[in-house]
C-alpha cells in the first residue's frame, strides 16, 4: 500500500508526518504504535494459550507427568519425581495421589515445573524450544490481526487501486494468515510438545555432569 500510496504526494508527505512526529525526545507515534501492536498480538496469543491448553487436560509439561497420560513410561514420570525429590525437594504425587486428587496433583506437578524451569531454562537446547514456542505462539495471534489487516488492504486496493499484483499479494498473505488460524491448535500443540519434552529430558541428565 505504501508503494503505491507515493504516487500521490500529499498523502505519503502525511503518512511521513505522522509516523515520524516525536511526542517525546525520539519517541516517535511509529514507535508507539509498534510497541501497542506486539503487546495486542501477545495479549492475544495468551489468550489462544490458555483456550488450548487451560480448557482441556492443561500445559504439556503437565499432563505428560500424569499417570493417565501414556506419552511418558511410568517408569520414566517414578524416576522423574525421585530426581524432583532430590534435587527440588520437592515431593509430587505417585499414583494414587493422582487418582484421589486429580486438580491438587495437576496443580503439584505445574508448581514443581516451574521450579524446573528456573532451574534448566536458560539451558540451550531448552531455551531454543521456548523461543521457538513463543515465536509460533504469538504467530498465531498475529495472525488474527494479519487477516483483518489484509482484508482492510484488500478493499482499499479493490476500490481504489485496481492493481491485479498487488490484490495477488495480498490474498496470498491473507491465505497465509488463514491457514496459521485454521490450524492453531495443532501447530501450537505440536511445538508446545517438543518444548516439554526437551524440558523434562534436559531435568532428567540435570547433574550427571556438575
Amino acid at each position: 500500500m505504501y508503494f503505491y500510496l507515493q504516487k500521490y504526494k500529499e498523502s505519503i508527505e502525511l503518512i511521513n508526518f505522522i509516523f515520524t512526529f516525536k511526542i517525546w525526545e525520539n519517541v516517535t507515534i511509529a514507535i508507539i504504535i509498534i510497541y501497542f501492536l506486539s503487546q495486542l498480538i501477545r495479549i492475544t496469543s495468551k489468550y489462544f494459550e490458555k483456550k488450548i491448553f487451560l480448557s482441556k487436560k492443561g500445559f504439556p509439561t503437565t499432563y505428560f507427568l500424569t499417570y493417565n497420560d501414556s506419552t511418558l513410561s511410568n517408569e520414566f514420570k517414578d524416576i522423574f519425581r525421585k530426581k524432583v525429590k532430590n534435587f527440588l525437594n520437592y515431593k509430587m504425587p505417585d499414583e494414587n495421589e493422582e487418582k484421589e486428587n486429580p486438580d491438587l496433583a495437576n496443580k503439584l506437578i505445574s508448581e514443581s515445573i516451574n521450579q524446573i524451569i528456573v532451574l534448566i531454562g536458560e539451558r540451550k537446547l531448552v531455551k531454543y524450544h521456548n523461543i521457538w514456542y513463543g515465536f509460533i505462539r504469538n504467530l498465531i495471534g498475529g495472525s488474527v490481526y494479519g487477516i483483518i489487516f489484509s482484508l482492510f488492504t484488500l478493499t482499499i486496493f479493490l476500490k481504489f487501486f485496481n492493481t491485479m499484483i498487488a490484490i495477488s499479494g495480498i490474498l496470498l498473505l491473507f491465505l497465509i494468515y488463514f491457514v496459521l488460524f485454521l490450524f492453531k491448535n495443532k501447530l501450537i500443540t505440536v511445538v508446545a510438545e517438543d518444548y516439554a519434552k526437551k524440558l523434562l529430558a534436559e531435568f532428567m541428565v540435570y547433574g550427571k555432569n556438575i
